[in-house]
């Protein structure tokens, strides 16, 4: 019962008083509570402890908001009626929560039983000062007090009533005194005038049994009677109860007295003595004389002159070591005084000093051990032998309350007690007792084990108690849900019994860590209590059946199983309302049924009903609604202008009328309009626009049949806040008068006087009013019933302060609803605050963070005239040390005041005083360990009050070490931290050694975290060495490290793994945790956080063992329906205090798709493995593209697995779908097994940047249209805000609303948003919106080689606008930072050159693509030092991108000039005609790595051609002169390694006749030129040409996938070979392949207009346009394979560019392209080709590799490997044209590098190309081969490996080459027929140190009988324009001795023969032709196998001149 009772008394102790005040203490108390969550920063002392029903929560990432803070009501009864909670000590009354009441005029004695006074009397109750009896039913009865005091008071309905005696002018409670007369009047009777006797030097003499004093004034022969009361170890004792043990004695003439108690007295004693004085009866009580108690092993408790100083002190053993020490005051009015100390032991002295008065002192004796025997009624214990115990026991029976004490004699085996006649139940409390000589008594209270069950029908605090079976022993608790058998939840709650066996709490079924529970508990569980060793009990629970009778006042009920039913009405109402006192009833229960009837106890409306079953073996079942009334009852509520209340019944209707006056028949208005949703309340308002005025009558009744009624009442009060006066006005008799706020109250109980007014003086109990006190006025109508007036006044209730490292400091407060305020802070503009908390209309905040700092001046402005200025206390420190474990700080002008620190990482707060100079210290003592953790972090509150405004002050404070979160399944590491610090992280592999990645980060206050500062890698600004985000795996390692003033603090942690499954089904989590460096025998804690699931749904703790095999459950069932694709985050802590998180996800055999069709991509959460079919078709069913995917891990999933359209190897076919409103999706999973389809809506948005709100409508007519669906709205930004949500109907006309407003976000221009409709099967489909603003980029590089000493450079500029509307006023600034001078730009803008500066205005930039131009500069620098350039680009206004993406700087250092240009030229005609245009183009490179001066350009036109026009392909050239025929252009510079190219478009004279020369000549020029070089000059050498028609067309492989399904492209290249325009339009014909279907196409180049093009079946048509002499076009054509084509077909596409009428040679008309078709999978070929540099006179040299895969599967791990030639090394680095991760590595003795890449998906093409050098200056011998030989491979298999390599040669010297070929004639006897001759030097134009030095030879061999015939020569082209060339002839051989033939250059001779007559059929003629140099030992070819050329042809000898010859090469 002990648990029972000491929640009874405490509750009795706060309620029953008429006045209470609590207060802030200063003792340094620990009370753990949950940490503060930052919602709610306002907490101040919390002087209640609780057992709380939801888990610790971590301090969250965000600040206070206003819409979080509460009005917190006064302390009271309903917070007591929580459970207590079992982390801290039981309260006793030296605790904070009790203390301040002392002195406070308690009106009436605590726990009063009405039934113990007696009866028909009216008694002066001189301890407690009031006046209390009865009298009749609803009778005044009014008091007068000497002639300064009253009291009044109306009795209740069975005529009791109470009255403290209120002063008549002053406003306080009077106390009663001896020699003061006091008149009683009651209604209708005589006045009854006394002056009462008063006791003097009256005690309870211990050693004697007897209580002996003098009565003085009374005379002889007064008899006194004696009562005892109950012992209470929490508030000393109780009054007497009916059947209490009673005594008796008389006075004699000196009024001395004597009562023997017939009983053995202890220390405990205390008693009640009444006598009766002119019929009244007189009270006043009588404690023990200077003894003590040592109370269970850890209490001193006992009795002295109430305000005494008492000091208690603990010795270990006799002395002289303290165990433990305290001190207090003795407490009013019976000067109990109780303190917790240390569990002290056997032995231990233990000494009371009494101030003023003895030392009283005792040795705690042996005593403990106790065996109780319920059933035999024994109990057996051990003592000292010898030893005098005493065993008391309180029972009841009916409504009495027996007291019986038990003797007996310790020996040396114990002592053994029997109780008789007495029945011992199992749960009776037994004081057992033993004395010292002086009667100082060590006690233990106990007795039987038992179990016990409490019930509350209105909340989740059941729980369960009882006692265990022995002292110290471990309490665990069970349930078995349903009583089946099974035990569905254990709790070993850690903690043990005392000394008496007791549990002292009442334990909730929850789990140690909140993962689950509390449970409620039901009828028909079992509940059991356990030790959980060798003992157990148990009980089942039972229901409660029951009723009341106010008329009768009986309680009864039905049902129950035998036993006892005990029975306890308590007039309880409300935390501000009086108690009467409680009764209790004891009834045995006879057939299932009890009945308690109260003879003097009013049961009435409103009262606590608690019902305890004691089974017949004494376990019990207890039902009580904590915190509420059992009883129905109603309240007016005149502020409010509601009748609220409750009903005993849930859902009772009650119904409310109101009536004009107290007679009137006809209600007003009648209503059950109930605004409550509590089943068991009501909340009536609405009465027609009529208002509770007073003289009105209001009935009340509900559907059960309870009714009751009142006449309102006049109500009014006042208040001064100057004078701390308040004055009001109610019903005669006693009114209940409060005056509140959040850290004191004031309850008062005021008799009215005979105006029926209430006077308060409030500072008379110590309370000043404030500003936003609430004050209330109370009248209680004798049926329980009530009515209340409340106000609270003031202009600014509050001022609330939250101060955190860096800006991120809030604001809050209380003030008049709506009022408009404003703050400045140290003199800043005004700061708007608002009121938004719709439960809080006085709350307010403000919106944004501020920085306040220590000395901060704050001014608050109230409209129209209030304000207040106060200063922030400075300095204002506090500070956490792990090492040294203290909290330190400083509070400037705290003078010895009070300071909480608040620890969170122990839940616990500390009340500390500041010194002299407002420093305060938290550190360990002897009596409490402080152990702060890594990273442990909390706030210090304190609070004043400035011009009676409440300020309070919190500040943060946080440990220096560094502290980490890391997501390794996100890829991101952060931590809180102070602002302004670098920290160091460095991600490794597991080794701990190998690098991954490092960043350093600056700690500032992070986006997101409401102001709150630290790092995080999630930021973006984060830069990464090397620069891609690491990928974060379990068992790597990540280190931190942060300097602070010198100190620098490390951290590591090595990342463990969670593997587990988060079940839609279950709606849990279960999984395992491993990790290397967790301890897998020690438990560590696990969080699981529920992300984006609905507000308040709990995040799970709970803890494992990380062996891998251990596993854990978050459990939300009946909490949260998980969803399909559902992410969490798992977390756990390793000990350094680290968190590591893991994200898994829900996954779900249905495919359910995400679809964002603004950016075209699909993608879904699913197992790994799966293939996943996804199809897109328009509205009209016609397919789009498709796509076959596998799911599987994605890049920045982390463990997560799915699929993405985005992903690596996703391919789509046909082409890349854009994706639209009205597309259908249709998707399947392998092959069918689950299917989707869905339909694509529209969504719209409207951005609203003032409101922070988005708008729109989603429209989807398929979808149920009376259906709503979510629509979510996210904002895919970093440090996003929370998304949010609506739910619409898809019609298109409701508007969804999404607001961020009172977020921490401010929706702006940059806000990435997309909008989502979720369809019921789950599918999302997303829509992106953005706010219309620019999106400025900028790139810049240094075109070509490095930048050289005195020469040029040249800067590339792109730019761009990628955003949505237009960026005004753009302009670019090029700031030449260092070494270089502006020359001049190919813009074309305007511009503006100041200092080093050029900026160009682009005016109003509109979205497009990239625009790009030159810009060139002189270099100032010498060689060796650095030139540096930056670009930026700006605009007015908002700017969407990123600032680093608007500026580009470009550097490079500076080398020693090496430029080395060269001129080359060409035409596009070589036969142009007489009065044609025809082209000219002049190439110019730099064949060095710096970059050239100007250079000058000089074209030396031919004489009979007129310059039409010229250009450059690249901007920046321009005119010097034209004069005659000579052109002069200019450029600013040649970039080393670049060429520049000049068009000039010339028109031949009409009057030119054919076969006349054209000669032409172009110089070039530069300052910094290589002059010994001689290739600056080019000239060439052509001839005019009759008029000619020639069209020709070529294919060219592009890219793709060749294999079944797959698509590739090719290239369509025409051409106008002839030299005259031709007119279009000119079909152009490609027929494509079998199985291969057209797919799209592109078109580029000179040619003009090309249409659209005629698709039919295979053949598609395009009709090209004019085409002037020289020019081209290219298409590229997209073509699809069918999925049906098999593997091994060959792909042969064609085209035709259809030939026109009089073109002669049509054979180039006509091209092929033949592909193959491959196996699925994988599928890589290599290509190579290179060439010599136009540098280097041999030494140089450049590769070509181009790779591709031509499959449709990626292969990973591509390695290239070349291995370049022997007498090469490579130079400068190998350059990969690649997007991904790759690398290379050179390994030159080997000669050969290799490129690793980390995969190549289908259709991907990446070029590799690098620069190749023989060491050396010699020159290069001649006739060298140079082989160069690559190959590749994958980490798959490749389907045709065969094209995995490639060769390519170079040589060195000439290479000679001749060709013959048969060029018209048949292979008849006698016929004649004629051979085409070229040949030349095959080497490269541009390497002219190959040119042939010798003259080339040429020896044609005839065949025996063939003869000469004639030969003519041609000059580079295979025009018809010839001259004879004869042959030297020597019999069959003809030999040609020409020149040296250049590089690049070749010539061609057309040989006729005639073959002889006498040849034979089938005969075959070969014809040889060889070259050679004249100067063989010089001219070495590298390549002689293209020195021979043969031509064979088969005589045919036919009949009818038909003649086929077969010809061979």
């Amino acid at each position: 019962m002990i648990q029972k009772y000491a929640v009874k008394q405490l509750l009795v102790l706060f309620l029953v008083a008429g006045m209470m005040v609590t207060s802030v203490s200063a003792n340094p108390t620990k009370n753990p509570e949950t940490p503060p969550i930052f919602e709610n920063p306002q907490l101040t002392n919390a002087t209640f402890i609780q057992e709380i029903s939801e888990p610790p929560t971590l301090p969250q990432r965000y600040v206070p908001k206003t819409s979080m803070v509460q009005q917190i009501q006064p302390l009271g009864g309903p917070k007591l009626m929580e459970r207590v909670d079992p982390t801290s000590p039981s309260p006793q009354v030296d605790d904070p929560l009790i203390h301040p009441m002392v002195g406070s005029g308690i009106n009436i004695p605590i726990q009063n039983m009405i039934n113990g006074l007696p009866e028909g009397m009216i008694t002066i109750d001189m301890a407690y000062d009031a006046v209390m009896g009865w009298v009749e039913p609803e009778q005044l009865v009014q008091v007068t007090y000497g002639s300064e005091g009253y009291g009044s008071a109306v009795s209740d309905g069975i005529g009791f009533f109470w009255t403290p005696i209120w002063h008549n002018t002053d406003g306080h409670q009077v106390g009663i005194d001896c020699g003061t007369a006091l008149s009683i009047s009651v209604e209708g009777a005589p006045q009854t005038t006394l002056t009462p006797y008063c006791f003097s030097d009256t005690h309870v003499v211990v050693l004697e049994d007897v209580i002996r004093g003098t009565l003085s004034g009374a005379g002889e022969g007064l008899l006194i009677n004696a009562s005892l009361g109950e012992f209470s170890p929490y508030v000393g004792s109780l009054p007497p109860a009916q059947g209490a043990t009673t005594s008796s004695g008389t006075t004699d003439s000196a009024g001395f007295f004597e009562i023997n108690m017939f009983l053995n007295l202890g220390a405990e004693s205390v008693a009640a003595l009444d006598f009766v004085q002119s019929g009244v009866n007189i009270r006043d009580y009588v404690i023990p004389q200077e003894v003590f108690m040592v109370h269970q092993m850890n209490s001193i408790q006992g009795f002295t002159s109430a305000g005494q100083l008492v000091i208690a002190t603990v010795y270990v053993g006799g002395g002289p070591d303290v165990r433990w020490s305290g001190e207090m005051q003795a407490t009013w009015p019976l000067g109990y005084y109780s303190f917790s100390t240390e569990l002290m032991s056997y032995g231990d002295l233990v000494t009371v000093e009494l101030s003023g008065g003895p030392t009283l002192s005792t040795t705690v004796a042996s005593l403990g051990n106790f065996i109780f025997d319920d059933q035999a009624n024994t109990l057996f214990g051990q003592a000292e032998e010898g030893a005098y115990i005493r065993a008391g026991l309180w029972q009841w029976q009916g409504e009495s309350h027996f007291y019986s004490l038990q003797i007996d004699i310790a020996d040396s085996s114990g002592f053994s007690i029997v109780f008789s006649p007495e029945d011992l139940k199992a749960y009776d409390d037994v004081l057992v007792s033993v004395s010292d000589p002086e009667g100082n008594q060590t006690q233990i209270l106990s007795g039987a084990a038992y179990v016990g069950v409490q019930q509350d029908g209105l909340s989740n605090m059941d729980c369960v108690g009882g006692r265990l079976n022995a002292p110290y022993a471990p309490i665990s608790v069970s349930l078995d849900k349903g009583g089946d058998g099974s035990v569905d939840y254990v709790r070993e709650t850690g903690f043990v019994s005392d000394a008496g066996n007791n549990l002292e709490f009442c334990f909730l079924i929850r789990h140690p860590n909140y993962e689950w529970g509390p449970i409620n508990i039901d009828p028909g569980d079992i509940a059991t209590l356990f030790n959980g060793t060798d003992w157990s009990e148990s009980v089942e629970v039972i229901s409660f059946d029951w009723g009341y009778d106010t008329i009768t006042d009986t309680i009864s009920g039905q049902g129950f199983p035998d036993g006892e039913m005990e029975v306890n009405p308590i007039q309880y109402y409300y935390d501000r309302y009086p108690l009467y006192g409680t009764a209790t009833y004891m009834d045995d229960i006879a057939s299932g049924d009890f009945s308690a009837s109260f003879s003097n106890f009013d049961v009435r409306d409103g009262q606590t009903v608690e019902l305890t079953h004691h089974s017949t073996i004494g376990n019990g079942n207890t039902y009580y609604t904590w915190g509420a009334p059992s009883l129905s009852y109603f309240e007016l509520l005149l502020h409010h202008n509601t009748v609220a209340g409750r009903v005993k019944i849930a859902d009772d209707l009650v119904t409310v009328s109101l009536y004009e006056n107290e007679s009137a028949t006809i209600p007003l208005v009648t209503t059950t309009q109930d605004n409550e949703a509590d089943p068991y309340q009501f909340w009536i308002d609405d009465f027609g626009g009529f208002t509770l005025e007073p003289g009105m009558r209001v009935a009340v009744s509900s559907a059960s049949g309870w009714n009751a009624q009142m006449i309102v009442p006049v109500f009014n009060y006042s208040v001064d806040l100057d004078t701390n006066e308040i004055n009001g006005v109610g019903p005669q008799g006693m009114l209940y008068l409060e005056a509140w706020r959040e850290d004191q109250t004031l309850s008062l109980s005021i008799p009215t006087d005979n105006s029926s007014a209430v006077y308060l003086q409030t500072d008379y109990y110590g309370y000043d009013l404030r500003q936003g006190d609430t004050v209330s006025l109370t009248y209680v109508a004798p049926d329980g019933n009530r009515a209340r007036l409340e106000w609270r006044f003031g202009d600014l209730y509050k001022l609330g302060h939250w101060l955190n490292d860096g800006r991120q400091d809030w604001m809050w407060g209380e003030a008049v609803a709506g009022s408009n305020i404003t703050i400045s802070i140290d003199g800043s503009e005004p700061i708007q605050a608002y009121f938004e908390d719709p439960n809080c209309p006085t709350c307010w905040g403000i919106h944004e963070a501020q920085d306040i700092n220590p000395g901060s001046s704050i001014s608050v402005f109230v409209d129209p005239d209030y304000s207040v200025t106060y200063f922030v206390p400075n300095p204002l420190t506090s500070i956490a040390d792990s090492v040294a474990n203290t909290v330190t700080g400083q509070i400037g002008g705290r003078v010895e005041n009070w300071v909480q620190v608040n620890t969170w990482w122990d839940g616990a707060q500390y009340q500390l005083n500041t010194a002299t100079d407002g420093t305060f210290i938290l550190e360990s003592t002897p009596e409490m360990t402080i152990d702060v953790p890594q990273g442990g972090e909390g706030h210090i509150y304190f609070n004043d009050f400035v011009n009676d405004v409440l300020v309070d002050m919190n500040q943060h404070y946080r440990t220096t070490d560094l502290l980490m979160n890391v997501n390794y399944d996100h890829d991101w590491i952060e931590g809180n931290y102070p602002p302004g610090y670098e920290v160091v992280l460095t991600v490794t592999e597991s080794d701990g050694e190998t690098v991954k990645a490092t960043t350093t980060v600056t700690t500032f206050e992070i986006p997101g975290w409401g102001g709150q500062t630290g790092f995080s890698t999630n930021v973006e600004g984060v830069v990464w060495d090397p620069p891609e985000r690491p990928d974060i795996q379990p068992g790597d390692w990540v280190f931190g490290e942060v300097t602070v003033g010198g100190t620098t603090y490390y951290a590591e942690v090595q990342l463990g793994e969670f593997v587990g499954e988060l079940s839609a089904e279950t709606d849990s989590y279960t999984g395992k945790l491993s990790g290397p460096s967790l301890d897998p025998e020690v438990p560590v804690p696990v969080q699981c956080h529920p992300w984006g699931a609905p507000e308040g749904t709990p995040m799970k703790d709970t803890s494992v063992l990380p062996d891998g095999i251990s596993e854990f459950t978050c459990d939300w069932t009946g909490e949260w329906d998980v969803q399909p694709v559902q992410e969490i985050a798992v977390l756990y802590q390793d000990p350094g205090g680290h968190w590591v998180f893991s994200v898994p996800v829900a996954y779900t055999d249905e495919l359910i798709l995400n679809i964002q069709y603004d950016h075209d991509w699909i993608d879904g959460t699913y197992e790994a493995g799966h293939e996943i079919f996804l199809s897109v078709f328009d509205s009209f069913g016609v397919e789009k593209a498709h796509i076959t995917l596998i799911s599987g891990y994605i890049d920045g999933w982390g463990s997560n697995t799915g699929f993405s359209t985005n992903m690596e190897g996703a391919t789509w076919q046909l082409n890349h779908p854009d994706i639209q409103p009205g597309d259908t999706i249709y998707g399947e999973v392998d092959g069918g097994t689950f299917t989707a389809e869905v339909i694509i809506g529209t969504v719209t948005a409207d951005l609203d940047l003032d409101g922070d709100q988005l708008s729109g409508f989603v429209d989807a007519e398929w979808l149920p249209q009376g259906e709503e669906i979510k629509v979510v709205c996210e904002i895919w930004d970093m440090n996003a805000p929370p998304s949010q949500e609506d739910w619409v109907f898809p019609t298109g006309e409701d508007p969804y609303l999404c607001d961020w407003t009172g977020v921490d976000y401010d929706l702006n221009e940059a806000s990435n948003l997309m909008v989502a409709y979720h369809e019921s099967a789950g599918h999302h489909i997303i829509g992106e919106f953005r706010y219309p603003a620019p999106r400025l980029r900028i790139e810049k590089w240094l075109e070509g080689g490095e930048p050289g000493e005195g020469g040029n450079v040249t800067f590339n500029i792109q730019y761009r606008n990628e955003g949505n509307a237009n960026a005004v006023n753009a302009i670019i600034t090029d700031t030449f930072v260092q070494g270089l001078t502006y020359i001049s730009d190919t813009s074309g803008l305007p511009k503006t050159e100041v200092g080093n500066q050029v900026i160009w205005q682009l005016g109003n930039l509109p979205p497009g693509d990239w625009v790009n131009f030159y810009v060139f500069a002189h270099v100032e620098e010498t060689a060796g030092n650095e030139i540096i350039n930056t670009a930026v680009i700006s605009s007015d206004g908002f700017d969407s991108g990123n600032p680093e993406d608007r500026t580009r700087t470009s550097s490079g250092t500076v080398i020693a000039n090496n430029t080395h240009v060269n001129v080359g030229k060409g035409t596009w005609t070589w036969l142009p005609a007489p009065g044609q245009n025809y082209v000219y183009n002049i190439n110019v490179c730099n064949n060095g790595p710096t970059g050239s001066t100007e250079l000058t350009l000089t074209e030396t036109l031919p004489g009979v051609v007129t310059l039409v026009d010229w250009w450059g392909r690249e901007a920046g050239w321009s005119e010097v002169s034209f004069t005659g025929n000579i052109l002069t252009l200019k450029y600013p510079s040649i970039p080393g390694g670049t060429c520049r190219e000049v068009f000039i478009k010339v028109n031949l004279d009409p009057n030119a006749q054919p076969n006349d020369e054209l000669v032409n000549v172009v110089n070039i020029s530069a300052g910094n030129d290589n002059p010994d070089e001689q290739d600056n000059e080019s000239w060439l050498h052509h001839n005019v040409g009759s008029p000619f028609t020639d069209l020709s067309v070529s294919l060219a492989w592009h890219w793709g996938v060749l294999t079944p399904g797959g698509q590739y492209r090719f290239g369509i290249h025409f051409y106008n070979d002839g030299n005259i325009p031709v007119e279009g339009p000119i079909p152009l014909v490609l027929t494509l392949p079998p199985g291969v279907h057209f797919g799209g196409w592109s078109y580029w180049d000179w040619a003009s207009y090309i249409g659209q093009p005629l698709v039919d079946g295979n053949t598609v048509t395009w009709l090209v346009d004019d085409l002037d002499p020289g020019y081209y076009g290219t298409i590229e054509v997209f073509a699809n394979i069918d999925p049906s084509v098999a593997p091994g077909t060959e792909l042969i596409q064609t085209v035709v560019f259809t030939p026109l009428t009089g073109e002669e040679n049509i054979d180039n008309n006509t091209a092929s392209l033949t592909e193959t078709v491959f196996e699925h999978g994988p599928n890589l070929r290599i290509s190579k080709w290179g060439d010599w540099h136009g540098h280097g006179e041999g030494h140089n040299a450049w590769y070509q590799l181009q790779l591709e895969n031509v499959g449709d599967a990626p292969m990973l791990n591509v390695e290239v490997t070349d291995y370049y030639p022997m007498q090469m090394s490579l130079d400068g680095e190998v350059n990969v044209g690649f997007g991904e991760w790759w690398q290379w590595q050179d390994f030159p003795s080997e000669h050969r590098f290799t490129v690793l890449l980390q995969r190549m998906e289908p259709g991907w093409s990446v070029g590799i190309n690098y620069n190749v050098v023989i060491p050396g200056s010699d020159p290069i011998p001649q006739g060298q081969v140079f082989l160069n030989y690559s190959t590749v491979e994958g980490e798959l298999a490749d389907t045709y490996p065969d094209d995995n390599g490639a060769l390519y040669l170079l040589g060195s010297g000439s290479d000679m080459f001749v060709e013959k070929t048969l060029l018209t004639g048949e292979f008849h006897p006698g016929a004649e027929i004629t051979y085409l001759l070229k040949f030349g030097n095959a080497q490269p134009g541009h390497a002219w140190w190959w040119n042939m030095v010798g003259n080339a030879i040429l020896t044609d061999t005839l065949p025996a009988g063939m003869t000469f015939v004639s030969a003519q020569l041609h000059w580079d082209d295979d025009q018809p324009e010839w001259s004879d060339f004869p042959p030297v002839i020597d019999g069959q051989t003809l030999t040609w001795q020409t020149w040296p033939i250049g590089t690049g250059n070749w010539n061609e001779i057309r040989l006729t023969v005639r073959i002889p007559d006498d040849v034979q059929d089938g005969e075959e003629l070969t014809n040889q032709l060889v070259i050679t140099s004249d100067q063989p030992a010089v001219d070495l070819d590298p390549f002689s196998e293209n020195n021979t050329s043969a031509c064979t042809g088969i005589v045919e000898v036919v009949t009818r001149n038909l003649y086929l010859p077969l010809i061979l090469k």
